[in-house]
């Protein structure tokens, strides 16, 4: 009887450690991409402006569990390049893949000033621990929900 006992509770434990390997991946970006409308007279998308983003994308998965959580910045602006407005986005998401449920938590705060960094080229990696300090500077202002 212990011993089935003993065969039992290692095969659990063998069960939830091969859960807990885990595979993390950060993607630190800096991009500009066009803001599209649908139009009631022709239902067709026109461009209604564009946005530059600064982000941190890291995802996490486990044999049971995926977890993305993404940081921008977005700077939008009007097909003339004036600018509108940015927000600060800060998204969490967890998919249990046991259970197959999904949970997600959003903060966002729409600021009035221009906030992003901004490059033409690839970007080194100074540049990019720059990006990556300047989002988390304002995701850390953010109010916690």
């Amino acid at each position: 009887m212990m011993k089935s006992f003993m065969c039992l509770v290692s095969f659990t434990c063998l069960l939830y450690l091969s859960g807990c390997n885990t595979q993390t991946y950060e993607a630190v970006e800096v991009f500009q991409i066009d803001l599209l409308e649908l139009s009631d007279q022709s239902k067709a998308y026109d461009q209604s402006g564009y946005k530059i983003v600064n982000s941190i994308t890291t995802t996490s998965e486990t044999r049971n569990m995926l977890k993305a959580d993404i940081k921008a910045i977005e700077d939008h602006f009007d097909p003339n390049g004036n600018y509108v407005k940015t927000v600060i986005l800060h998204s969490k998401s967890t998919l249990n893949k046991l259970n197959d449920t999904l949970t997600d938590h959003q903060r966002e705060e729409i600021l009035d000033q221009p906030s992003t960094i901004f490059f033409e080229e690839e970007f080194n990696e100074a540049e990019r621990e720059l990006v990556k300090a300047r989002v988390m500077e304002f995701i850390d202002r953010l109010p916690t929900n």
